[in-house]
């Protein structure tokens, strides 16, 4: 009788041995395994999160191009600004927010180095150089658009719109007429394209022959009957027409009214072209629009109150909304604020201000309170307060609440506000910064700070070398305060050679620069022969009319010396033209 192990019974030696090497071999299988995934897992998971990003960051873009498509620049700028930190180095939100800057806030300098964010990151495309070579275009640097059109590729160059980027250089160029036939090879390079064909029209429209621009008047109304986005440009140019008749406006209304593709934006772009012709009935077209919208949800209503702001409808706002409202929306909330302001119910505004948490930027905020205060608090300390409030907090996105902050400074005799404010454009605005420092320049005339103004004028000059102006202002001073003035005398006299004969700039008379430069040499003598040689009704500023009459009177001419000083304003001198005003007058 077979007897059967039990099933208890230990295995054989070969058989345990067995078994343990499969078990070996299965667990060194799960180890690899479970080492390769530990090893890939990173480079997966940054893989899929790096997908996620992108996904999520396009669509973020997306939500914010509807907005920009509405004109609701501020509520863009939120929606980019809120997300910026997580997703700010994607292309998509950084062309979103190119877009925020070049067509809303018109501030290409911003723009184009969102571009050129995008362009070094290596994933940038030929729109993007078009649009940032477009973008120094708009900022006066042709040059560089020009270096940037170049690198483009011959295909990308010769197509319509490398065409047309080459035209607008050629334009800011000053080849006029090489731009117009440029433009119009590009645009024929696609001749059944309607937007080619509305260019074309409009280049027509605008040329010197009757007959040229009839025909072009004719296809620009031929655009504007279709349906389309395209016929709402053509509205909206013929809107701006200065030849816009009554009837042709009335056909316009009737156009945008029946386009699929219409806002409400467009429709009030063509009433307001209705009241500049028609005044007399703005109370009735106003009131008839107010009724109309009165049941309509004010957050629904942004094109219709920015459109009541335009024409001034300042009062039917405030009507319309109400504070708490207005702070949920932050392209309502500036058309309430510019509502309240227009109608100095500033205390209205600064309460609104206080209670509530405002959508617009900290910069922003404490604009709008040293508005308020100018307004409402006798004393200036606290506006002072708001406006450098505005500088510390400001991004790059606020240097237009910048500007804003420094002319109410100056408005209000804060000289030294005003002159950082600008001070700051002045450095972060390289298209801007000669236009900066002239308004730098003019604070500190008025502060009479000498030193401050030397080196603003230094700037100038390295700003503009060519500038015989700046250079002549530049030698005055340093002539006049004493400072630099071994600069001045290569510059007027020469030392080792005659300095080279310049013409008289509209500023400084040569003949003065040189007197004073033989005062400070100590040669009197020729000090007095230049100051002869000057004539006494030339327009010249009040320090240096001071000048010459401290001159003239060391001279020795003494009466003629008083009769000049005389009727010079103290107050208008800095204070080493002060110096030769009273050495004319006690001489």
């Amino acid at each position: 009788m077979d007897e059967r192990p039990p099933i208890s019974r230990p295995l054989s030696e070969a058989a345990e041995n067995a078994r343990s090497k499969k078990t070996v071999a299965f667990w060194t299988v799960v180890a690899v395994s479970m080492l390769a995934m530990a090893l890939s897992t990173p480079f997966v998971g940054r893989k899929i999160y790096h997908k996620y990003v992108t996904y999520r960051a396009e669509q973020i873009a997306a939500a914010a191009a509807l907005l920009l498509e509405e004109e609701r620049w501020e509520a863009a700028s939120q929606a980019l600004r809120q997300d910026f930190q997580t997703y700010g180095r994607e292309p998509s939100v950084l062309r979103a927010l190119a877009t925020l800057f070049l067509d809303g806030y018109a501030d290409p300098m911003v723009g184009a180095n969102l571009l050129r964010q995008i362009l070094a990151s290596g994933q940038g495309t030929f729109d993007d150089s078009r649009r940032l070579a477009l973008a120094t275009l708009k900022v006066g640097d042709t040059p560089e658009a020009r270096r940037l059109y170049e690198t483009l590729p011959e295909a990308e160059r010769t197509n319509r719109k490398g065409l047309e980027l080459l035209a607008g250089i050629q334009q800011q160029s000053g080849e006029t007429s090489l731009a117009d036939k440029t433009l119009r090879k590009a645009l024929t390079l696609e001749p059944d394209d309607p937007r080619s064909q509305f260019r074309l029209a409009l280049m027509d429209e605008a040329s010197a022959f009757e007959v040229s621009k009839t025909v072009a008047s004719q296809a620009v109304w031929a655009i504007a009957r279709g349906n389309d986005s395209l016929a709402l440009e053509a509205i909206a140019h013929l809107c701006a027409s200065p030849s816009l008749t009554t009837p042709q406006v009335q056909e316009l209304l009737v156009l945008v009214e029946q386009n699929r593709k219409a806002a409400a934006r467009d429709r009030y772009r063509v009433l307001s072209a209705s009241l500049r012709l028609r005044p007399l009935e703005r109370e009735k077209v106003v009131a008839a629009e107010v009724a109309k919208n009165k049941r309509v949800p004010a957050d629904k209503l942004f094109d219709f109150l920015r459109w009541l702001g335009t024409e001034k409808q300042y009062q039917q706002i405030i009507e319309l909304v109400d504070a708490k409202t207005a702070v949920r929306d932050p392209d309502l909330f500036l058309v309430y604020v510019d509502a309240l302001s227009a109608a100095d119910r500033w205390k209205e505004l600064l309460a609104m201000i206080k209670e509530n948490k405002v959508p617009v930027s900290e910069a922003m905020l404490h604009f709008i309170s040293a508005e308020c205060c100018v307004r409402l608090k006798p004393t200036l300390s606290e506006a002072a307060e708001h406006i450098e409030r505005v500088y510390s907090s400001a991004s790059i996105s606020d240097l237009q609440t910048v500007d804003r902050a420094a002319a109410l400074a100056e408005a209000r005799g804060l000289n030294a506000l005003a002159i950082t404010g600008y001070g700051r454009l002045a450095e972060q605005r390289p298209n801007l910064r000669v236009g900066m420092l002239e308004k730098v320049l003019e604070l500190q005339q008025r502060e009479k700070d000498a030193p401050a103004i030397l080196g603003t004028l230094k700037q100038l000059r390295e700003l503009r070398p060519a500038n015989h102006a700046y250079m002549d202002r530049l030698n005055y001073l340093r002539l006049v305060t004493g400072d630099e003035m071994e600069l001045a005398f290569e510059a007027v006299c020469g030392f080792e050679k005659p300095a080279v004969a310049m013409k008289d700039s509209p500023v400084v008379p040569q003949a003065l620069l040189r007197a004073l430069a033989a005062m400070r040499m100590g040669q009197p003598h020729r000090a007095a022969e230049e100051v002869r040689t000057l004539d006494s009704t030339l327009r010249l500023s009040a320090g240096q009319r001071a000048v010459m009459a401290g001159m003239t009177a060391e001279a020795g001419e003494d009466v003629k010396a008083f009769r000049m000083a005389e009727s010079i304003p103290p107050a208008l001198l800095l204070p080493d033209e002060l110096v030769f005003l009273r050495r004319a007058l006690t001489k």
